[in-house]
């Protein structure tokens, strides 16, 4: 997988692992992610965040998130919740028709973005 298809541009979460089964993320929380030099920055839903990250072919792994901390409510705050913890068992990455997918260690689906249009 060349890091060109994931580095530079927007991303929007459209399914997060919920009990180890891909969910939908509601239309209406807008988690975001953006890979560009060394780090992902975006949004959980409610709060900007920032982490490293390193890839190594289609292997990727993630620092620890800084965030803001405003209350979001608890739907959202879920979804943020469960965005951030998966990106800490991330172990590879993929581009499937246009989606990124971010799996953990055994292959298992946390985390599937769509490309955001440019704004």
């Amino acid at each position: 997988m060349e890091a060109a298809a994931l580095v530079g541009r927007d991303w929007r979460l459209s399914q997060l692992a919920i009990d180890g089964e891909l969910a939908p993320v509601a239309d209406d929380v807008r988690a975001t992610a953006r890979f560009e030099d060394g780090a992902i920055t975006g949004s959980g839903g409610c709060n900007r965040f920032r982490a490293g990250y390193t890839l190594d072919g289609e292997r990727i792994s993630f620092g620890l998130a800084m965030s803001t901390r405003m209350w979001c409510g608890d739907e959202v705050g879920r979804v943020e919740y469960a965005y951030l913890q998966a990106l800490e068992r991330a172990a590879a990455w993929s581009i499937d028709d246009g989606a990124l997918i971010i799996t953990d260690g055994s292959r298992t689906p946390l985390l599937r973005f769509e490309a955001a249009p440019p704004a």
